[in-house]
């Protein structure tokens, strides 16, 4: 999904990092019509979700095949498990652990964390302990954290003038607030004097102001997850499947979790597990995953899962907006914002 931005050139597109139809393929592409299932016990029913998150990972996808039952195999040929299990892996990465977490009459549904997000997997077996039932889905949240709004005192996460293209509470000012996780999200650029995001013709991501400058830490915290490796898009191509891009997630005191998305490629600057202080730098703003434009997504949520977390409404201690100084303010789509 994208909007036009008021930009003058006709291709300049700015795309929020969801996956919103990650993973409806599966439930109807592996779900058998048997509607009993074999009791294999925990211990096989967990050796088995292991055996499927070790073939995950390694993309040994005919190894998952050969796992199936036989009427499993005629519904889901190999070629269609690899494509379909290959992009799963694209865009939640690899499966970090499973857990089970419900047991009924055969079914088994374990809780699959990713380095995205986490996934709900549905197994069944037959009398031979083979996959007879598959499906995968967003893992369904029970008893989730409220957060409306972040309470740590936030400086905004770049230096100089800033222009809000996407934020606010309505539809009109921030189309991020059709998707749950992201309500409350902005998307931040720089603008010249013209209103233009970019120097010439905007034909590459060195002619966009924002692209290449530094992103740092509104406040202190601990990094909890990185996502590297993703090349920055040519404009104005978008990469769907790996939608946040190059990633930093920081967790705050007060566990409130804070995304950048987007950052140019082998710019991060800050590993999984450390602690920073406001201010330092994290990496730099570019242009990979669901984008179409240098930028930085910037986004505050109540949990650390990408995806089936809500987001929360992000407020800013002291700021420059539009000239003048706002105390506690929530920044909307055209104000022109800097850190005092």
């Amino acid at each position: 999904m994208y909007l036009t931005t008021n930009n003058k050139s006709n291709h300049i597109k700015i795309s929020a990092p969801y996956l919103s139809s990650l993973i409806f393929i599966f439930t109807t592409a592996f779900t058998s019509c048997q509607t009993t299932y074999s009791q294999p016990g925990q211990y096989t029913s967990n050796l088995m979700a292991d055996k499927f998150r070790y073939y995950f990972n390694a993309e040994q996808y005919d190894s998952i095949h050969v796992m199936f039952a036989p009427e499993m195999q005629k519904r889901t040929s190999l070629k269609k498990l690899k494509n379909s299990l290959h992009d799963l892996k694209s865009k939640v990465g690899q499966l970090i652990d499973m857990q089970l977490i419900r047991n009924k009459n055969g079914v088994y549904v374990f809780k699959g964390s990713t380095e995205i997000t986490a996934l709900d997997f549905t197994f069944a077996f037959n009398e031979v302990n083979q996959f007879r039932k598959m499906d995968i889905n967003f893992h369904e949240l029970v008893d989730a954290p409220t957060l409306e709004r972040n309470t740590t005192k936030l400086i905004l996460p770049f230096h100089g003038d800033w222009y809000v293209f996407w934020g606010g509470t309505t539809l009109s000012q921030n189309y991020h607030v059709a998707q749950k996780h992201q309500q409350g999200a902005f998307d931040f650029l720089i603008n010249d004097k013209r209103g233009k995001s970019y120097k010439t013709d905007g034909r590459s991501n060195s002619d966009y102001y924002a692209f290449g400058k530094e992103i740092i830490a509104p406040c202190d915290g601990k990094i909890i997850r990185v996502l590297e490796g993703v090349k920055d898009n040519t404009v104005p191509g978008m990469n769907k499947i790996q939608a946040y891009g190059n990633c930093v997630m920081l967790e705050t005191k007060n566990k409130e979790y804070i995304v950048f998305a987007h950052l140019k490629m082998n710019s991060i600057k800050v590993k999984k597990g450390q602690k920073i202080k406001q201010g330092d730098i994290l990496g730099l703003c570019g242009n990979s995953g669901n984008s179409t434009e240098p930028h930085l997504h910037f986004s505050v949520q109540n949990i650390p899962e990408l995806q089936i977390a809500t987001g929360a409404k992000c407020y800013f201690e002291k700021i420059i907006v539009n000239g003048k100084i706002k105390e506690d303010y929530m920044p909307v789509r055209g104000d022109v914002i800097n850190n005092k």
